[in-house]
């Protein structure tokens, strides 16, 4: 699995706007961390965790066994 996949589909899996605010950082344990640049989106993308990830598995069958949940973190000097 090549992670920069995850990255360059980014703005299909969540959206332009979303993804101008937020990015997939690593896939860890069972866990797929999503970075954000304020704490609101973590907590808005913490509701759409379930629709989120069924989007991640059409683009990237091979990850449904991987990720089971999605984790978030705030850097706003992210982007």
């Amino acid at each position: 699995f090549d992670f920069l996949e995850l990255v360059k589909r980014w703005p299909l899996i969540v959206g332009p706007k979303m993804a101008a605010v937020t990015s997939p950082l690593k896939i860890q344990s069972d866990s797929l961390f999503i970075v954000t640049k304020n704490p609101a989106y973590s907590h808005e993308l913490s509701y759409l965790s379930e629709e989120i990830k069924v989007q991640i598995f059409k683009e990237f069958p091979k990850l449904k066994p991987v990720i089971k949940k999605l984790s978030f973190k705030t850097q706003e000097h992210f982007f």
